[in-house]
């Protein structure tokens, strides 16, 4: 079979299988691309709470010590 396009001898059942083929091609890709945004949002979302966490942690972390230090003022 001649592997240029759009030659008289090309079998349309040929023909049909690749345009189905592309066809299925195009509907993953784009589901594909859906999946991707999704994740992309999912990871800021846990990026972002992930930093609160930390900043939470770290914030109770200053007041204990700060808190054991007066205790240390206090303490005769």
């Amino acid at each position: 079979m001649d592997p240029t396009p759009n030659t008289s001898n090309s079998d349309p059942a040929l023909v049909l299988i690749l345009g189905e083929i592309k066809g299925q091609l195009a509907t993953y890709i784009r589901f594909m691309e859906t999946l991707q945004g999704r994740h992309d949002t999912l990871e800021t979302r846990t990026r972002s709470l992930e930093n609160a966490k930390f900043w939470v942690m770290g914030a109770a972390a200053a007041i204990g010590g700060l808190a054991g230090f007066l205790v240390d003022l206090v303490k005769p």
